[in-house]
Protein backbone atom coordinates (compact mmCIF):
# COMPACT_ATOMS: atom_id res chain seq x y z
CA UNK A 1 0.00 0.00 0.00
CA UNK A 2 1.33 3.42 -0.96
CA UNK A 3 2.07 5.96 1.80
CA UNK A 4 -0.40 8.75 2.45
CA UNK A 5 0.51 11.84 0.42
CA UNK A 6 -0.24 15.50 0.95
CA UNK A 7 -1.51 17.43 -2.04
CA UNK A 8 0.95 20.08 -3.20
CA UNK A 9 0.60 22.95 -5.67
CA UNK A 10 3.54 24.49 -7.59
CA UNK A 11 5.85 26.08 -6.82
CA UNK A 12 6.88 23.28 -4.51
CA UNK A 13 10.06 21.49 -3.47
CA UNK A 14 10.15 17.87 -2.36
CA UNK A 15 13.37 17.56 -0.38
CA UNK A 16 14.52 14.49 1.49
CA UNK A 17 15.50 16.15 4.76
CA UNK A 18 15.33 13.18 7.16
CA UNK A 19 14.56 9.49 7.40
CA UNK A 20 10.94 10.08 8.45
CA UNK A 21 10.24 12.26 5.42
CA UNK A 22 11.80 9.61 3.20
CA UNK A 23 9.80 6.73 4.67
CA UNK A 24 6.40 8.45 4.96
CA UNK A 25 6.22 10.71 1.90
CA UNK A 26 8.31 9.01 -0.79
CA UNK A 27 7.60 5.77 -2.64
CA UNK A 28 10.38 3.29 -3.47
CA UNK A 29 9.81 0.60 -6.11
CA UNK A 30 12.42 -2.16 -6.41
CA UNK A 31 11.47 -3.32 -9.89
CA UNK A 32 14.08 -6.09 -10.01
CA UNK A 33 13.74 -7.37 -6.47
CA UNK A 34 13.84 -10.97 -7.67
CA UNK A 35 17.44 -10.63 -8.83
CA UNK A 36 18.71 -7.79 -6.63
CA UNK A 37 17.64 -6.76 -3.13
CA UNK A 38 19.47 -3.45 -3.57
CA UNK A 39 17.26 -0.35 -3.88
CA UNK A 40 16.82 3.27 -2.77
CA UNK A 41 17.48 4.01 0.93
CA UNK A 42 17.83 7.12 3.06
CA UNK A 43 21.20 8.83 3.63
CA UNK A 44 22.34 12.20 4.93
CA UNK A 45 22.71 13.33 1.30
CA UNK A 46 19.13 12.37 0.48
CA UNK A 47 17.94 9.21 -1.25
CA UNK A 48 20.84 6.86 -2.00
CA UNK A 49 21.11 4.05 -4.50
CA UNK A 50 24.23 1.94 -3.91
CA UNK A 51 25.28 0.12 -7.06
CA UNK A 52 26.45 -3.47 -6.64
CA UNK A 53 26.82 -6.58 -8.75
CA UNK A 54 23.37 -6.45 -10.37
CA UNK A 55 21.96 -4.07 -12.95
CA UNK A 56 19.65 -1.43 -11.50
CA UNK A 57 15.91 -1.10 -12.11
CA UNK A 58 14.76 1.00 -9.17
CA UNK A 59 12.36 3.91 -8.77
CA UNK A 60 11.90 6.65 -6.19
CA UNK A 61 8.65 8.62 -6.47
CA UNK A 62 7.97 12.04 -4.91
CA UNK A 63 4.76 13.03 -3.09
CA UNK A 64 1.75 13.88 -5.22
CA UNK A 65 1.39 17.30 -6.81
CA UNK A 66 -1.66 19.00 -8.30
CA UNK A 67 -1.16 20.40 -11.82
CA UNK A 68 -3.50 22.42 -14.04
CA UNK A 69 -4.27 21.74 -17.67
CA UNK A 70 -3.20 24.52 -20.02
CA UNK A 71 -0.08 25.34 -18.02
CA UNK A 72 3.51 24.28 -18.55
CA UNK A 73 5.73 23.22 -15.67
CA UNK A 74 9.47 22.91 -15.14
CA UNK A 75 10.24 19.69 -13.26
CA UNK A 76 13.78 19.28 -11.90
CA UNK A 77 15.65 16.55 -10.06
CA UNK A 78 18.88 17.36 -8.21
CA UNK A 79 21.20 14.36 -8.46
CA UNK A 80 24.85 13.42 -8.07
CA UNK A 81 27.04 10.39 -8.75
CA UNK A 82 29.88 8.94 -6.70
CA UNK A 83 32.46 6.47 -7.96
CA UNK A 84 36.15 5.70 -7.62
CA UNK A 85 36.47 5.07 -11.34
CA UNK A 86 36.44 7.75 -14.02
CA UNK A 87 34.54 5.72 -16.61
CA UNK A 88 31.64 4.83 -14.29
CA UNK A 89 28.35 6.57 -15.11
CA UNK A 90 24.66 6.24 -14.34
CA UNK A 91 21.62 5.67 -16.52
CA UNK A 92 18.73 7.75 -15.20
CA UNK A 93 15.38 9.11 -16.34
CA UNK A 94 12.71 11.31 -14.78
CA UNK A 95 9.07 10.53 -15.57
CA UNK A 96 5.65 11.85 -14.61
CA UNK A 97 2.17 10.35 -14.61
CA UNK A 98 -1.19 9.98 -12.87
CA UNK A 99 -0.23 7.03 -10.66
CA UNK A 100 2.72 6.28 -8.37
CA UNK A 101 3.53 3.08 -10.22
CA UNK A 102 6.00 2.08 -12.92
CA UNK A 103 3.23 1.82 -15.51
CA UNK A 104 1.52 4.96 -14.21
CA UNK A 105 4.53 7.19 -14.91
CA UNK A 106 3.85 7.60 -18.61
CA UNK A 107 5.72 10.73 -19.72
CA UNK A 108 9.50 11.04 -19.79
CA UNK A 109 10.81 14.43 -18.72
CA UNK A 110 14.49 13.70 -19.35
CA UNK A 111 16.92 10.82 -19.68
CA UNK A 112 20.70 10.60 -19.41
CA UNK A 113 22.55 7.34 -19.98
CA UNK A 114 25.99 8.74 -19.19
CA UNK A 115 25.31 10.83 -16.10
CA UNK A 116 28.23 11.68 -13.86
CA UNK A 117 28.70 14.59 -11.46
CA UNK A 118 30.34 14.58 -8.05
CA UNK A 119 28.16 17.55 -7.08
CA UNK A 120 24.38 17.86 -7.08
CA UNK A 121 23.23 19.22 -10.43
CA UNK A 122 19.81 20.04 -11.83
CA UNK A 123 18.39 17.72 -14.49
CA UNK A 124 15.07 19.00 -15.76
CA UNK A 125 12.29 18.84 -18.32
CA UNK A 126 8.97 20.52 -19.05
CA UNK A 127 5.47 19.09 -18.83
CA UNK A 128 2.09 20.39 -20.03
CA UNK A 129 -0.76 18.28 -18.62
CA UNK A 130 -3.75 17.55 -20.82
CA UNK A 131 -6.03 17.52 -17.79
CA UNK A 132 -5.94 18.96 -14.31
CA UNK A 133 -5.41 16.68 -11.35
CA UNK A 134 -2.92 14.77 -9.25
CA UNK A 135 0.43 13.75 -10.73
CA UNK A 136 3.46 11.82 -9.51
CA UNK A 137 7.11 12.29 -10.44
CA UNK A 138 9.60 9.44 -10.29
CA UNK A 139 13.36 9.08 -10.78
CA UNK A 140 14.38 5.78 -12.36
CA UNK A 141 17.89 4.33 -12.07
CA UNK A 142 18.57 1.59 -14.64
CA UNK A 143 22.38 1.56 -14.66
CA UNK A 144 24.58 -1.41 -15.43
CA UNK A 145 26.23 -3.12 -12.47
CA UNK A 146 29.28 -1.67 -10.72
CA UNK A 147 28.86 1.94 -11.87
CA UNK A 148 29.05 3.74 -8.56
CA UNK A 149 26.39 5.29 -6.32
CA UNK A 150 23.53 7.66 -7.17
CA UNK A 151 21.98 10.29 -4.89
CA UNK A 152 18.73 12.28 -5.17
CA UNK A 153 18.56 15.45 -3.08
CA UNK A 154 15.20 16.93 -4.11
CA UNK A 155 12.59 17.35 -6.83
CA UNK A 156 11.30 20.84 -7.66
CA UNK A 157 8.11 21.69 -9.57
CA UNK A 158 7.49 25.24 -10.81
CA UNK A 159 5.16 26.78 -13.32
CA UNK A 160 7.29 27.46 -16.39
CA UNK A 161 7.35 31.00 -17.75
CA UNK A 162 5.45 31.08 -21.03
CA UNK A 163 7.07 33.50 -23.44
CA UNK A 164 5.64 34.44 -26.81
CA UNK A 165 7.43 33.23 -29.91
CA UNK A 166 9.14 35.85 -32.05
CA UNK A 167 7.11 38.02 -34.42
CA UNK A 168 7.11 37.04 -38.09
CA UNK A 169 6.89 38.71 -41.52
CA UNK A 170 8.84 41.76 -40.34
CA UNK A 171 9.37 44.34 -43.10
CA UNK A 172 10.50 47.97 -43.22
CA UNK A 173 9.90 50.65 -45.85
CA UNK A 174 11.45 54.11 -46.16
CA UNK A 175 9.30 57.22 -45.80
CA UNK A 176 7.92 58.80 -48.95
CA UNK A 177 9.96 61.39 -50.89
CA UNK A 178 12.92 61.33 -48.51
CA UNK A 179 10.91 61.75 -45.31
CA UNK A 180 12.92 60.80 -42.22
CA UNK A 181 10.64 57.94 -41.22
CA UNK A 182 10.46 54.15 -41.47
CA UNK A 183 7.26 52.13 -41.79
CA UNK A 184 7.41 48.72 -40.08
CA UNK A 185 4.92 45.87 -40.40
CA UNK A 186 4.87 42.41 -38.83
CA UNK A 187 2.61 39.60 -37.63
CA UNK A 188 2.11 38.99 -33.93
CA UNK A 189 3.04 35.49 -32.69
CA UNK A 190 0.31 32.90 -32.23
CA UNK A 191 2.40 30.33 -30.31
CA UNK A 192 4.63 30.26 -27.25
CA UNK A 193 8.26 29.13 -27.09
CA UNK A 194 7.14 25.49 -26.96
CA UNK A 195 4.96 25.78 -30.06
CA UNK A 196 1.73 25.65 -28.06
CA UNK A 197 -1.13 28.11 -28.71
CA UNK A 198 -0.29 31.46 -27.15
CA UNK A 199 -2.73 32.80 -24.56
CA UNK A 200 -0.85 35.81 -23.19
CA UNK A 201 0.65 38.64 -25.25
CA UNK A 202 1.27 42.20 -24.07
CA UNK A 203 3.06 44.04 -26.87
CA UNK A 204 6.46 44.54 -28.46
CA UNK A 205 9.73 46.35 -27.92
CA UNK A 206 11.20 47.98 -31.02
CA UNK A 207 14.95 48.41 -31.39
CA UNK A 208 16.82 50.51 -33.95
CA UNK A 209 20.51 49.70 -34.36
CA UNK A 210 20.37 47.90 -31.02
CA UNK A 211 18.76 50.76 -29.06
CA UNK A 212 15.24 50.52 -27.65
CA UNK A 213 13.23 53.32 -29.26
CA UNK A 214 9.67 52.49 -28.20
CA UNK A 215 7.46 49.93 -26.45
CA UNK A 216 4.08 49.05 -27.92
CA UNK A 217 1.62 48.07 -25.22
CA UNK A 218 -1.18 46.62 -27.34
CA UNK A 219 -1.17 43.39 -29.34
CA UNK A 220 -3.57 40.92 -30.93
CA UNK A 221 -2.36 37.33 -31.05
CA UNK A 222 -1.70 36.15 -34.61
CA UNK A 223 -2.76 39.40 -36.29
CA UNK A 224 -0.82 41.68 -38.65
CA UNK A 225 0.07 45.17 -37.45
CA UNK A 226 2.21 48.17 -38.37
CA UNK A 227 4.05 51.09 -36.80
CA UNK A 228 5.95 54.11 -38.12
CA UNK A 229 9.23 55.33 -36.68
CA UNK A 230 9.20 59.12 -36.86
CA UNK A 231 12.15 59.71 -34.54
CA UNK A 232 14.93 59.37 -37.14
CA UNK A 233 17.25 62.38 -37.07
CA UNK A 234 19.75 61.60 -39.84
CA UNK A 235 19.54 60.03 -43.27
CA UNK A 236 20.87 56.50 -43.49
CA UNK A 237 20.05 52.80 -43.39
CA UNK A 238 18.99 51.26 -40.07
CA UNK A 239 18.58 47.79 -38.56
CA UNK A 240 15.29 47.10 -36.78
CA UNK A 241 14.23 44.37 -34.36
CA UNK A 242 10.73 43.81 -32.99
CA UNK A 243 10.61 41.66 -29.82
CA UNK A 244 7.23 40.46 -28.54
CA UNK A 245 6.73 40.28 -24.78
CA UNK A 246 4.19 39.36 -22.11
CA UNK A 247 4.04 39.42 -18.31
CA UNK A 248 6.70 36.67 -18.13
CA UNK A 249 9.18 38.63 -20.25
CA UNK A 250 10.55 38.98 -23.76
CA UNK A 251 10.37 36.36 -26.50
CA UNK A 252 13.32 34.02 -26.18
CA UNK A 253 16.07 33.39 -28.73
CA UNK A 254 17.29 35.59 -31.54
CA UNK A 255 14.88 38.28 -32.66
CA UNK A 256 14.21 38.77 -36.37
CA UNK A 257 16.23 41.69 -37.73
CA UNK A 258 15.63 43.65 -40.93
CA UNK A 259 17.70 46.39 -42.55
CA UNK A 260 15.86 49.39 -43.93
CA UNK A 261 16.38 50.87 -47.36
CA UNK A 262 17.99 54.30 -47.38
CA UNK A 263 15.87 56.71 -45.33
CA UNK A 264 15.95 60.46 -45.98
CA UNK A 265 17.65 62.37 -48.79
CA UNK A 266 20.38 60.43 -50.57
CA UNK A 267 23.59 61.44 -52.32
CA UNK A 268 22.95 61.61 -56.07
CA UNK A 269 24.57 59.17 -58.44
CA UNK A 270 27.02 60.63 -60.94
CA UNK A 271 25.88 62.06 -64.25
CA UNK A 272 26.14 59.74 -67.25
CA UNK A 273 26.81 60.13 -70.98
CA UNK A 274 28.85 63.29 -70.46
CA UNK A 275 29.98 64.51 -73.89
CA UNK A 276 31.87 67.65 -74.95
CA UNK A 277 31.49 68.94 -78.52
CA UNK A 278 33.61 71.84 -79.87
CA UNK A 279 32.94 74.30 -82.66
CA UNK A 280 35.45 77.15 -82.93
CA UNK A 281 35.47 78.87 -79.50
CA UNK A 282 32.25 77.21 -78.33
CA UNK A 283 32.10 73.95 -76.37
CA UNK A 284 28.74 72.31 -75.77
CA UNK A 285 28.33 69.90 -72.83
CA UNK A 286 25.53 67.36 -72.72
CA UNK A 287 24.89 64.72 -70.05
CA UNK A 288 22.13 62.67 -68.48
CA UNK A 289 21.20 63.80 -64.96
CA UNK A 290 20.96 61.16 -62.21
CA UNK A 291 17.52 59.94 -61.19
CA UNK A 292 18.43 57.95 -58.05
CA UNK A 293 20.67 58.14 -55.02
CA UNK A 294 23.87 56.13 -54.81
CA UNK A 295 22.40 54.17 -51.86
CA UNK A 296 19.11 53.54 -53.65
CA UNK A 297 17.43 56.37 -51.76
CA UNK A 298 15.43 59.41 -52.74
CA UNK A 299 16.64 62.41 -54.72
CA UNK A 300 14.61 65.12 -56.46
CA UNK A 301 15.96 65.44 -60.02
CA UNK A 302 14.33 68.86 -60.35
CA UNK A 303 16.35 70.16 -57.39
CA UNK A 304 19.76 69.03 -58.68
CA UNK A 305 22.53 71.54 -59.31
CA UNK A 306 25.87 70.96 -60.99
CA UNK A 307 29.40 72.17 -60.48
CA UNK A 308 31.10 72.41 -63.88
CA UNK A 309 34.85 72.80 -64.19
CA UNK A 310 37.14 73.19 -67.20
CA UNK A 311 40.72 71.99 -67.42
CA UNK A 312 42.53 74.26 -67.89
CA UNK A 313 40.37 77.06 -66.51
CA UNK A 314 39.00 75.93 -63.14
CA UNK A 315 35.42 76.10 -61.87
CA UNK A 316 33.02 77.70 -64.34
CA UNK A 317 29.87 77.45 -62.21
CA UNK A 318 29.02 76.08 -58.77
CA UNK A 319 25.27 75.68 -59.20
CA UNK A 320 24.23 75.22 -62.79
CA UNK A 321 20.61 74.04 -62.85
CA UNK A 322 19.82 74.04 -66.55
CA UNK A 323 18.59 73.99 -69.12
CA UNK A 324 20.89 71.55 -70.88
CA UNK A 325 23.13 71.58 -72.80
CA UNK A 326 25.67 73.75 -71.00
CA UNK A 327 27.60 76.08 -73.33
CA UNK A 328 31.11 77.41 -72.68
CA UNK A 329 33.18 79.85 -74.73
CA UNK A 330 36.90 79.15 -74.30
CA UNK A 331 39.36 82.06 -74.09
CA UNK A 332 41.97 80.69 -76.47
CA UNK A 333 42.93 77.78 -78.63
CA UNK A 334 43.62 74.77 -76.46
CA UNK A 335 42.76 71.22 -75.53
CA UNK A 336 40.06 71.05 -72.87
CA UNK A 337 38.22 68.57 -70.64
CA UNK A 338 35.19 69.27 -68.46
CA UNK A 339 34.24 67.81 -65.08
CA UNK A 340 30.64 67.70 -63.82
CA UNK A 341 29.55 67.00 -60.22
CA UNK A 342 25.86 66.69 -59.29
CA UNK A 343 24.63 68.05 -55.94
CA UNK A 344 21.38 67.51 -54.02
CA UNK A 345 20.62 68.74 -50.52
CA UNK A 346 24.28 69.56 -49.98
CA UNK A 347 25.46 66.08 -50.96
CA UNK A 348 27.67 65.75 -54.04
CA UNK A 349 28.09 62.87 -56.45
CA UNK A 350 31.35 61.51 -57.74
CA UNK A 351 32.82 63.82 -60.41
CA UNK A 352 32.73 62.73 -64.05
CA UNK A 353 35.22 64.00 -66.66
CA UNK A 354 34.36 64.44 -70.33
CA UNK A 355 36.23 63.55 -73.46
CA UNK A 356 38.98 65.96 -74.55
CA UNK A 357 38.14 68.56 -77.22
CA UNK A 358 40.20 71.16 -79.10
CA UNK A 359 38.51 74.54 -79.23
CA UNK A 360 39.36 78.23 -79.53
CA UNK A 361 39.81 78.96 -83.22
CA UNK A 362 43.13 78.33 -85.00
CA UNK A 363 46.86 78.98 -84.79
CA UNK A 364 48.29 81.92 -86.70
CA UNK A 365 50.96 81.28 -89.31
CA UNK A 366 53.81 80.76 -89.28
CA UNK A 367 53.44 77.91 -86.71
CA UNK A 368 56.00 75.46 -85.40
CA UNK A 369 55.97 72.75 -82.72
CA UNK A 370 58.99 71.03 -81.17
CA UNK A 371 56.96 68.20 -79.50
CA UNK A 372 59.28 68.33 -76.52
CA UNK A 373 56.41 67.77 -74.05
CA UNK A 374 53.58 65.27 -73.98
CA UNK A 375 50.99 68.07 -73.86
CA UNK A 376 52.28 69.32 -77.23
CA UNK A 377 50.18 66.59 -78.85
CA UNK A 378 46.94 67.86 -77.31
CA UNK A 379 46.15 70.15 -80.25
CA UNK A 380 46.62 67.37 -82.78
CA UNK A 381 44.14 64.75 -83.91
CA UNK A 382 45.81 61.34 -84.00
CA UNK A 383 44.33 58.57 -86.15
CA UNK A 384 45.40 54.95 -85.70
CA UNK A 385 44.80 54.04 -89.32
CA UNK A 386 45.77 50.37 -89.03
CA UNK A 387 44.34 49.88 -85.55
CA UNK A 388 47.56 48.47 -84.13
CA UNK A 389 47.46 50.69 -81.01
CA UNK A 390 50.95 51.98 -81.78
CA UNK A 391 50.25 55.50 -82.97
Amino acid sequence: MLPTRAQNVPPCTFEIVDAETFSTQWTVIDNNQAVSPNTWVYSEDGAWYEQESSDADDWIIAPAVTLDAGKTYNVSAYVKHESSFFYDCQKIELKIGREATVDGLTTRLFSDESFKSQFFVEKSGTFSPDESGTYYIGLHCYSDSFNGDLYLQKIVVEEAPIYPAQVSDLTVEAGEAGELSAHLSWTWPSTDQYGNPLTLLSGAKIYRDGDLITTIEEATIGQATEWTDQTIERAGSYDYEVVAYNSFGDAQGNAISVSSPWIGYDTPEAVTQLTATAENETVTLSFTPPTAGKNGGYIDPAALTYQISRTPGGVLTEDFSGPLPYVDVVPELGSYTYTVTATFDGKSSAPVTSNRVVAGGMKELPYSESFDTESALDLFTIIDGNNDSKS
